[in-house]
């Protein structure tokens, strides 16, 4: 890492936390440059640890988790 800049770096990546999209006790968190890295991560991870959650859902469910995913993703550093 390079001091500074990476600091700075940091705060700007965007996060989200898995617990606040599926109410469950995940201690996942969502990391990247931009929204869509975010949202891509999140979606990587429902694939390998909630599996059961995308193949039960519908075309609307998968809409409103990406809505969720919108209203909840934030600043590194910043608080849901």
């Amino acid at each position: 890492m390079n001091g500074m800049k990476d600091m700075k770096d940091m705060k700007n990546m965007k996060r989200l936390d898995c617990r606040i999209l599926n109410g469950k006790k995940c201690s996942f968190v969502a990391i990247g440059r931009t929204e869509w890295d975010v949202k891509k991560a999140m979606f990587d991870h429902y694939a390998t640890e909630h599996k059961e959650l995308l193949l039960d859902s519908t075309e609307q469910d998968r809409r409103k988790m990406i809505d969720m995913m919108d209203k909840h993703i934030v600043r590194n550093g910043q608080k849901n």
